[in-house]
């Protein structure tokens, strides 16, 4: 029979204790590594809460400064200033982790102010007047700058004084009880909650909610299909030839009436007039890449193809979160029609569609006739600023003002700082409508 020795019994319970301290220590440091890394997060999130009531507070005086101005250097000098807070605000929206939220009302709003503010800094420009109308609506934007400042004002000082934690403004609780679901929202949940009554403002902007509230051009006048034809182009859109496999099916009402389909991880809605797919979204999350840009391209295309649109452009793309978005415009005659877009999204570990909104297309797309220029290209170069040098052209529709189009010469031109810079001269006027500054890196081109 085999013994074991006194000493080889010390010598294991030794062992064992020390890995017993090394695991111990590794999980010490473990813990302590989290906690700083943690505590680095929720420094920086509580320094952009910050910056959010400062520049939301800048944000009220400076609306209501502004309706009190009269004189179109004041005027101007404040809606610069409305532009850049709203900026601001919105940037440090984005560096605060409450995208479960969806903050379209917030965001909207905060779009709204600076593009309102920049309307009436160019109608004052140009010898117009502010309205008693336009000052009314500067005290609607004003109403609810105050509200938002108050509310993040409210959640720093409960953040300050212990009385909440981060999380808490961070996140959105849900209780059961017996009888129904009770939705304790906190923070930010309630934030974007007090703008869901905040009303369309009608306005000339870019950001003008009635973009995409008028009649889609393209379903005016298109006889209706039934249920079962929609489900049939679903079928399409989800690449299934057996429509009887979709699981789930509504109806959505607004200004685009739409069958809605669902399939696995995927949803598509699909017009009654017309049987346009209107927008398809997944669910899915996506793997390791292994579709390249161009591949992508081509499979956006090949989508749009199926679903009987050509004439079609590929314009720029994003990539973000394995998925490759990219922008696809009308072509009339040899203008690139920004105007109607279609944003296919495609993700790059199976090559397939994942995504799809044809919304700004069937709003804003016509048969257009386009007058001759009245200024060559050469005389529209010769507007540009000296700081540029051209690279090229090419013809461009772009959205104005508005409901308003403008027919452009589009120059892409390189800065004194070998930035990128694209131009837009109206063939008409010689005016120069829009200025972009191109920032491409390889997730895609963005554009200031």
């Amino acid at each position: 029979m085999m013994t074991i020795s006194k000493r080889a019994i010390i010598r294991a319970v030794c062992f064992l204790v020390a890995g017993i301290l090394v695991c111990t220590g590794a999980l010490v440091q473990s813990y302590r590594a989290e906690e700083q890394f943690r505590t680095q997060v929720e420094y920086e999130y509580q320094y952009a809460l910050s910056d959010l009531s400062d520049s939301l507070s800048s944000l009220s005086v400076t609306l209501e400064k502004s309706r009190y101005a009269s004189t179109p250097a004041q005027i101007s000098g404040l809606s610069a200033k409305l532009w850049k807070e709203a900026g601001i605000a919105k940037n440090c929206l984005s560096r605060l982790p409450v995208s479960d939220f969806h903050l379209q009302n917030t965001n909207r709003f905060l779009s709204q102010v600076g593009e309102y503010s920049m309307t009436l800094s160019k109608k004052v420009i140009g010898d117009g007047e502010i309205t008693q109308e336009e000052r009314d609506t500067l005290v609607t934007l004003g109403e609810y700058a105050k509200q938002m400042n108050d509310s993040v004002t409210q959640m720093k000082s409960d953040l300050d004084a212990g009385i909440t934690d981060l999380e808490q403004l961070l996140t959105a609780e849900v209780e059961e009880d017996s009888s129904t679901q009770v939705a304790n929202l906190s923070g930010f949940a309630e934030l974007e909650d007090d703008f869901v009554s905040y009303p369309s403002l009608i306005y000339d902007g870019p950001f003008s909610d009635h973009l995409l509230q008028r009649e889609p051009l393209v379903l005016k006048d298109k006889a209706e299909i039934s249920k079962e034809e929609a489900k049939e182009i679903a079928a399409k859109a989800f690449g299934i030839e057996d429509a009887s496999q979709i699981m789930e099916e509504s109806e959505e009402e607004g200004i685009m009436p739409a069958y809605r389909f669902v399939y696995g991880p995927e949803e598509a809605a699909v017009s009654k007039r017309g049987g346009y797919l209107i927008y398809k979204i997944c669910s899915k999350e996506h793997g390791e890449q292994r579709y390249s840009v161009d591949h992508a391209v081509q499979i956006g295309a090949r989508f749009l193809s199926s679903m009987g649109l050509s004439g079609m452009k590929n314009t720029y793309y994003e990539i973000s979160n394995g998925v490759c978005t990219i922008n696809f415009a009308s072509i009339e005659g040899e203008a690139t029609c920004y105007t109607d877009l279609i944003k296919v999204s495609v993700c790059l570990d199976e090559g397939k569609v994942c995504g799809y909104d044809a919304r700004g297309y069937l709003t804003n797309h016509k048969a257009r006739n386009l007058e001759q220029p009245k200024l060559t290209s050469g005389e529209a170069a010769a507007i540009l600023s000296s700081e540029l040098s051209v690279k090229n052209y090419q013809m461009a529709v772009i959205p104005t003002d508005g409901l308003n189009e403008a027919y452009c010469y589009e120059f892409l031109c390189e800065g004194s700082g070998g930035e990128n810079v694209l131009v837009y001269i109206d063939t008409q006027t010689g005016e120069e409508e829009r200025i972009l500054i191109l920032v491409e890196d390889e997730s895609g081109t963005l554009t200031l």
